[in-house]
């Protein structure tokens, strides 16, 4: 499942720039980061990481200037380590599981 720069600034309530329809899969670091990573960079000391990774987009530290460092999108949040426990919810998979009982189940007749 994919979500555009857009959607995550949504659900985090951050400020997105640039191309906001990019789908991003998966939040990563900087340096393991692919083209459909969202880089986790928010702090100064991953500039170098991300200038020599492969993402597209990233969560920078205030003041930062994205098109500088190569991105075609970037988001900032107010408050960067709170956001973690929204990436996470907004990227978990969950397995689908249907309501009831599972029609191979062995239940006993007086359960």
């Amino acid at each position: 499942m994919s979500f555009s720069i857009q959607d995550i600034a949504t659900s985090l309530s951050a400020r997105a720039e640039g191309d906001l329809s990019l789908q991003i899969e998966r939040p990563r670091e900087p340096k393991e980061a692919g083209p459909n990573d969202l880089a986790l960079a928010m702090d100064k000391a991953y500039a170098e990481a991300l200038r020599d990774s492969k993402a597209q987009a990233a969560v920078l530290w205030e003041g930062a200037d994205w098109k500088q460092l190569g991105l075609k999108a970037a988001l900032y949040i107010e408050r960067p380590r709170y956001a973690m426990a929204g990436l996470t919810h907004l990227f978990d998979i969950r397995p689908v599981q249907d309501a009831g009982i599972h029609p191979t189940a062995l239940v006993h007749e007086t359960a």
